[in-house]
């Protein structure tokens, strides 16, 4: 072609062959035969369940009388896809105690006996079976679950620092 300006076949209106129909304020160049096609695309994505668990470290402070039960609280923080039912299991900690009540944090060859609970009485253990497991459906955000601990009364540990991990387990 001789010049870069074609004819429209409607209107006769030239257009340039750098024009198109996504310019602002610009009719589209339809070119010689005036037709156009059209196709669509799909837009997909696929969410898969998902939880993510953290929790705050729970600690007693520093003990001096063992003569009634020692309580501290902490809590677990899980984001759980919205409408995924979830439970969070707690494992028995290092001495893999299989009741709930008698975990031990260990400072050495000594320990302390400890328990921790669902609920604020302390009535409910939190173990790793399911009856002792948090049952829950997932928000899509942040959720928080307290713990509550409870250090048993009568104990006489040797002076020390006494620890235990437990590990949380989310099933969804």
């Amino acid at each position: 072609m001789a010049s870069d300006k074609i004819a429209d076949s409607k209107d006769q209106t030239p257009c340039t062959q750098s024009e198109n129909a996504l310019d602002v304020g610009q009719a589209p160049c339809l070119g010689l035969a005036g037709k156009r096609t059209t196709f669509g695309f799909s837009a997909s994505a696929r969410v898969d369940p998902n939880c993510v668990v953290s929790a705050s470290d729970l600690n007693f402070g520093v003990l001096t009388d063992f003569s009634r039960p020692v309580d501290a609280q902490t809590s677990i923080s899980v984001s759980c896809s919205a409408g995924l039912s979830y439970t969070i299991a707690l494992d028995g900690g290092r001495s893999q105690a299989s009741d709930p009540t008698q975990r031990k944090m260990t400072s050495g060859v000594a320990s302390i006996r400890y328990a921790l609970h669902r609920d604020a009485a302390r009535g409910l253990p939190w173990g790793a079976s399911s009856a002792n497991a948090h049952a829950s459906v997932g928000s899509g955000g942040a959720q928080t679950i307290p713990v509550y601990g409870r250090i048993a009364a009568g104990q006489s540990p040797s002076p020390g620092s006494y620890s235990d991990v437990i590990v949380i387990t989310v099933a969804y």
